[in-house]
């Protein structure tokens, strides 16, 4: 019989809820062989994230709305400060109603990386079946080191690992499709 390698990896996601009574409205979640945690919260739950550690780090973040699954709307930001950036957001953009945020544990994300994360999900959600609600998307990408570009794409995949647990596929959708739901009448 013939050996098959796998070529997935295995991964397991830990969560953790600090009010069960809010489960699912608040939630952190990491791949603890990862330093990347992800914080799920609804609009009404969020001065509940900002008192949890690392909260505050540098961030990436993902403004969602569940209303309408065929109009599904993103809106993508990035922080120097986590989770105090999104309170601009519960009045100018009425949009969302939850919010997925991205830390690290150590905080070594940098202002040039969460830059360059901001430009490529919001490359990558353009391509998307989202709406993305940035009224001045990221156009130019950043200057990054080749040394730096590694790193920044293994959090990115890392991220997109975590989005995919929280039920956020970034489907891409061909340009036939991007023509069809744009211009058809």
């Amino acid at each position: 019989m013939p050996i098959r390698e796998r070529t997935n990896i295995e991964k397991t996601i830990t969560y953790f809820y600090p009010d069960t009574k809010k489960a699912a409205y608040l939630k952190v979640f990491q791949d603890r062989t990862n330093q990347i945690k992800g914080f799920y919260f609804t609009k009404e739950h969020i001065k509940e994230i900002e008192k949890l550690d690392s909260s505050t780090n540098y961030a990436i973040y993902f403004l969602f709305d569940n209303s309408d699954l065929d109009n599904k709307k993103t809106y993508i930001g990035q922080s120097i400060n986590g989770v105090k950036r999104i309170f601009d957001h519960i009045n100018k953009k009425d949009f969302w109603s939850y919010c997925i945020l991205f830390v690290t544990d150590n905080n070594s994300f940098d202002k040039l990386t969460i830059d360059y994360m901001e430009y490529e999900f919001i490359k990558r959600f353009k391509k998307s079946s989202f709406t993305l609600m940035n009224k001045d998307p990221r156009t130019n990408e950043p200057n990054i080191s080749m040394y730096d570009k590694p790193n920044i794409l293994a959090y990115i995949n890392q991220i997109e690992f975590l989005l995919s647990a929280e039920g956020v596929s970034i489907d891409t959708i061909s340009t036939e499709q991007l023509n069809e739901r744009f211009y058809y009448l």
